[in-house]
């Protein structure tokens, strides 16, 4: 599997800074080079199947952690270590000095667009622009949607994005009126 990596990096709200306690789990994106997985109809090559590169992931994964738990998830494989979950997430990279990846989707047999680089620079400068406050500000919405019920509650990235899209247009002067 080592061959097929071409790169790692941490991503998700623990890489932003934006984690609340406790931490639940760390999403690491892995970069891999789509070839191995990849099958050809009259010489075109076309992307591997998501549940393929996913399935490869976990039996990798099992081999390293045989006392651990791994099992495959929409669109990452679980490491369950005693003290956190890591969520490993296979990727292909759109291009050279692109900002986006594709990640596997098992549900929808599909490669998904996204760009978590993109979004923890979008999230930095934002929280600049509002002096650092834009960061406590999503920890305290995130604690607060964690005490709803479980029906009321919505999920942390969509905290994080409403937040940013909000207060890249309105700046927040304290938490209170945040």
């Amino acid at each position: 599997m080592a061959s097929r990596l071409t790169g790692s990096y941490l991503s998700g709200s623990y890489s932003r800074d934006t984690a609340i306690y406790p931490l639940d789990d760390v999403d690491i994106i892995f970069t891999i080079d789509p070839a191995p997985w990849q099958t050809g109809l009259l010489g075109k090559l076309m992307s591997p199947s998501p549940d393929k590169v996913l399935e490869s992931f976990a039996r990798a994964l099992r081999l390293r952690y045989p006392q651990t738990s791994v099992h495959t998830q929409r669109r990452s494989v679980r490491l369950a270590l005693s003290h956190v979950d890591i969520d490993c997430v296979p990727a292909i990279e759109e291009g050279p000095g692109s900002q986006f990846i594709f990640v596997p989707d098992r549900k929808d047999d599909a490669w998904i667009r996204s760009s978590p680089e993109r979004h923890k620079l979008v999230s930095a400068e934002v929280n600049a622009a509002n002096t650092g406050l834009l960061k406590p500000l999503i920890k305290l919405l995130k604690h607060w949607n964690a005490c709803l019920p479980e029906t009321a509650r919505v999920r942390s990235f969509l905290i994080e994005t409403l937040a940013i899209t909000l207060f890249s247009h309105r700046r927040v002067e304290t938490l209170t009126d945040g």
